[in-house]
């Protein structure tokens, strides 16, 4: 059974908890709620604590009275006070770009994981999105499976594979929501990378991409490995967008771990340089 917290606007916004260890925030990309994380958070539960968010508009959560990035970013910070302690977050595509603005915001965070964001290059040109106005049209009208029929076909989706997944319940509740992750991936300004919000994230990052994925989000992953000030990049062989937990999990763990031993190494280090002073 899910549990919720309450966001600063009185929305409720629910998760789900497994495991046990240093805590993990999984947040899943458009029209996922946290069912799409469920296989990943099962790989990662022997070793940490997961917390599946269902998004504002999604699954178990609210609607609240509007979307916009900034109370995305307050549906997480609730989770975390209610937390208590400071947690990763893992976002998968623009659930990784609503976990980058949210790490560029301060909030207290130990690390983040990015799995393939969906920006451009910061220097691409900007791209006639002529779906988004489709999108945005079909959202406006209440016409919620046309809506995700359009992105869909533009994401390359097969159309008889689009349309089974325009029936799904579960997605016709959450297409509103979509308008705010058109948002997130900066469709306004053609997609491309918020060089100036990685700039700013402050804690130890993780981009991971697949081999197997489309080229522009590899190179992204190592853009944004260059633009945020502590960032590795990880490419898995074998993956693609769908972020297969048995390959996604042990990269996770692998990062986590690491960086739990060089902070150890570090503060064992300081103590001897100070024990040496006095």
């Amino acid at each position: 059974m899910p549990e919720q917290v309450i966001s600063r606007d009185g929305t409720p916004i629910a998760f789900e908890r497994s495991g046990s260890g240093h805590a993990i925030i999984l947040i899943g990309g458009i029209l996922s709620d946290r069912g799409g994380m469920a296989a990943l958070s099962e790989a990662l539960t022997d070793h940490f604590t997961t917390m599946a968010i269902d998004r504002r508009g999604r699954g178990d959560s609210g609607d609240g009275k509007s979307y916009a990035v900034k109370k995305e970013i307050e549906d997480i910070a609730a989770l975390i006070e209610a937390l208590g302690n400071r947690p990763t977050l893992f976002g998968h595509s623009s659930g990784a770009a609503l976990a980058l603005h949210a790490a560029a915001t301060g909030l207290p965070i130990n690390s983040l994981i990015l799995y393939e964001p969906p920006f451009s290059s910061e220097d691409a040109p900007e791209a006639e999105d002529t779906y988004v106005a489709e999108v945005e049209g079909h959202l406006h009208a209440g016409r919620h499976a046309e809506a995700i029929k359009a992105f869909l076909a533009a994401s390359g989706v097969p159309d008889e594979m689009a349309a089974a997944m325009a029936a799904d319940p579960a997605r016709l509740r959450s297409a509103p929501s979509m308008a705010n992750d058109l948002d997130l991936m900066g469709v306004s300004t053609g997609g491309r990378l918020p060089a100036d919000i990685a700039r700013r994230v402050p804690v130890p990052t993780l981009l991971l991409t697949g081999d197997q994925s489309p080229v522009f989000f590899q190179e992204t992953a190592h853009r944004l490995g260059q633009l945020i000030p502590d960032a590795r990049v990880a490419v898995l062989t074998g993956a693609d967008h769908s972020a297969a937990p048995q390959i996604v999990a042990p990269a996770v763990a692998t990062f986590l771990i690491e960086m739990h031993q060089d902070r150890v190494t570090i503060a064992r280090k300081t103590e001897e340089h100070l024990s040496g002073e006095g």
